[in-house]
């Protein structure tokens, strides 16, 4: 018995020290720059109706920031 809380013990322990490891990378600063402009580029084209080269601009950020929702969403 006193085995077996030792064992959920240290494996409670392994538990809580693994999450307490993994961290959530914050993007590059430099990419996050280049992505608000070219983002902002293509709401400037859409707006005076340049929609494919509005197109092409997300498409570049895109290609830059795969994994950023807010690109995907425009």
């Amino acid at each position: 018995m006193k085995a077996k809380a030792i064992y959920l013990a240290l494996l409670f322990s392994a538990l809580l020290l693994s999450l307490g490891c993994a961290r959530i990378q914050a993007p590059e600063p430099a990419h996050q720059a280049a992505v608000l402009v070219l983002l902002d580029k293509a709401h400037t084209q859409s707006s005076s109706g340049q929609l494919d080269d509005a197109g092409s601009s997300l498409e570049r950020a895109l290609r830059i920031e795969p994994r950023n929702p807010m690109l995907w969403q425009e």
